[in-house]
């Protein structure tokens, strides 16, 4: 094999293993659009949380910088289940993160896509999570959850969460879904758009042309 082709050999290589470990897997198809944002965690850069640090790019947000806060007893551990850098979450222990956003009014609306690599033995119990306003409304689930188990027993989460305008902030938590149960954490992306909803009136006209050009082709 010429020296050349075993380059591009071994750079592809490494960038598919680089791959399999961001379980990034269902981002979302508006991703860095204007408008938008995006946070990726993976927990390598210790047990203090902070600014995200997963690999390759893991950070587009024009509107600050987003946090992740241990809260009670949580501890980061540097191996679990055949993975590194993992959060153990425990009793009343929480992950927080503080995503920075764009504050503007209805008709503007939010959507935020939180997937999270989890490890949780038969039978499967998804983390609980909520999304809240600064002011602290409650944002509404959307979709999900859809995952996906892998072979080393691990497994990924997508939930789609929406809310009537564009806060400042989003707070994500993430907590043990049960009493007595810990909650293992591997991965966590997020990512949020703010965009405009048209009004019915602006609907309405969209489909009346719709239906206008449509007779002129016949």
């Amino acid at each position: 094999m010429a020296r050349s082709a075993i380059i591009v050999s071994i750079t592809l290589s490494c960038g598919l293993s680089l791959a399999a470990r961001a379980d990034d897997l269902t981002p979302p198809p508006w991703r860095f659009q204007p408008g938008t944002t995006f946070q990726h965690w993976d927990f390598s850069a210790g047990p203090n949380g902070g600014p995200p640090d997963g690999p390759g790019i893991n950070l587009f947000n024009p509107y600050g910088t987003p946090v992740l806060i241990p809260v009670g007893n949580s501890s980061w551990q540097a191996s679990v289940a055949n993975r590194n850098n993992v959060w153990a979450v425990n009793g009343g222990g929480q992950l927080v993160f503080n995503i920075p956003n764009e504050l503007d009014p209805p008709p503007h609306q939010k959507e935020l896509w939180l997937q999270i690599t989890f490890f949780a033995p038969a039978p499967i119990i998804p983390p609980g999570v909520t999304v809240m306003t600064p002011n602290g409304n409650f944002f509404t689930q959307i979709g999900g959850p859809f995952t996906t188990t892998f072979a080393d027993g691990w497994t990924h989460q997508l939930t789609q969460w929406a809310y009537p305008e564009c806060p400042g902030f989003e707070h994500v938590t993430i907590f043990p879904p049960q009493p007595g149960v810990t909650l293992f954490v591997d991965q966590v992306v997020i990512d949020t758009r703010c965009y405009v909803v048209p009004e019915p009136g602006v609907l309405a006209m969209l489909g009346v042309a719709g239906v206008v050009a449509g007779r002129r082709r016949r």
